[in-house]
């Protein structure tokens, strides 16, 4: 009878214990929420943003190149630089990312780890199924995948280069080494361009002249260059670097053919002129050039549960060849669809779904470059841009 009275006091004990623990868990958990919604998160206010101003149109629009686009997961043609409806698709699979040829005929189109060449009508030309994800891991790079970022259309369409590891240790490392392959719609033919006695860094260029390739290293210091490569005797012909006004030293646009695939960053909402630029700044929507400033449209920007964070309602915008017309996707609570703007008119109107357009922009459209990690175009930062125009 003692043995069990003793057994229930120790099991008692232990509840009781194990209460308070939970009691001083449950205080602790409840003073961390306390603190997190007072200084960091305020989860009761999450709102989306807000369209408040908005005057809409119908009107034509086009490009000055042909493009594709996808809608829907699927992917169309257009042989006239004009948004045609009803027409069939010519890919049926969601798009991770498109390259465009720089004559509009053929893309590249990546999905999950997949490069395929298909023409504007659809028809697979080439597959690459031994690819990186767009954000190369260093297992994918371990295994020798071709690099599905870098890619570069040359000139004349009749073909495209991709990189890959050849050999890969490890980042930094002096041991990795890079191959450049080269695609031949033609002769149907892929073999390796060039093999590198280093690794690319980053991008590489084809030169004009086909004779050269225009690649990124690694200085010993850790910056980043380029080198100029003779690619029959596999010759360094030069070394290039950044000078104080982010232009490279001894090049000149004229000799490269850089794809700018990555135009929605590249760019920043920038024409590919440079001579204009529409940008979301606190709510509103600017177009403006050198001359003048327009509001497009105004709303109010979405609150998040993170303290201080807010989103805007448009992301992504573009212009299209021509540098007339400019896209953006627009989420909101009141307005959702893809915003067309006619800059010279001014006049803006909603496509009620989700278009993404795909084409060739390179330094034949944007000749003034800049050096920063990348050759890229000399444009305006849209975060400067936005700033200016919110304390105007």
């Amino acid at each position: 009878m003692r043995n069990a009275y003793s057994q229930l006091l120790c099991i008692t004990r232990k509840m009781k214990k194990l209460l308070i623990i939970l009691l001083i868990l449950g205080v602790f958990l409840v003073g961390v929420n306390f603190l997190l919604q007072r200084f960091f998160f305020k989860s009761h206010l999450n709102e989306s943003p807000e369209i408040t101003e908005i005057k809409l149109d119908n009107f034509e629009f086009n490009s000055s190149k042909p493009f594709f686009y996808s809608k829907g997961g699927k992917i169309y043609y257009s042989s006239t630089g004009k948004l045609i409806q009803n027409q069939n698709p010519v890919w049926t699979t969601q798009p991770e990312k498109v390259y465009v040829s720089p004559n509009s005929e053929f893309a590249i189109v990546y999905t999950d780890k997949e490069l395929t060449l298909i023409d504007k009508k659809g028809k697979v030309l080439f597959t690459i199924d031994d690819c990186t994800g767009l954000y190369t891991v260093q297992d994918e790079r371990k295994s020798k995948r071709f690099l599905s970022t870098d890619i570069q259309w040359l000139p004349n369409s009749k073909g495209f280069l991709i990189s890959q590891d050849r050999v890969w240790d490890k980042n930094f490392s002096d041991k990795n080494k890079t191959s450049i392959y080269k695609y031949e719609i033609d002769t149907k033919r892929f073999s390796p361009l060039i093999h590198l006695n280093e690794e690319c860094t980053g991008d590489f260029y084809p030169f004009k002249d086909g004779e050269h390739l225009f690649y990124e290293y690694a200085t010993e210091d850790g910056d980043l260059a380029f080198k100029k490569v003779f690619i029959r005797s596999n010759e360094i012909v030069s070394n290039h670097f950044q000078d104080d006004s982010l232009n490279l030293t001894g090049i000149k646009s004229e000799e490269l053919f850089i794809n700018y695939n990555d135009y929605k960053s590249t760019f920043q909402g920038n024409s590919h002129d440079g001579t204009k630029i529409i940008v979301e700044s606190w709510g509103n929507l600017y177009f403006d050039d050198n001359d003048t400033t327009v509001n497009l449209l105004s709303g109010t920007r979405g609150k998040n549960a993170f303290k201080g964070n807010s989103s805007g309602f448009s992301s992504n915008g573009y212009f299209l060849p021509g540098n007339r017309y400019f896209t953006t996707t627009i989420k909101s609570k009141n307005v959702n669809g893809t915003l067309v703007v006619d800059t010279e008119t001014f006049k803006t109107m909603i496509l009620d779904d989700e278009y993404e357009f795909y084409f060739n922009v390179n330094n034949s459209d944007c000749s003034e470059l800049e050096f920063r990690h990348a050759i890229v175009p000399r444009v305006r930062f849209a975060t400067s841009v936005s700033n200016e125009l919110h304390y105007k």
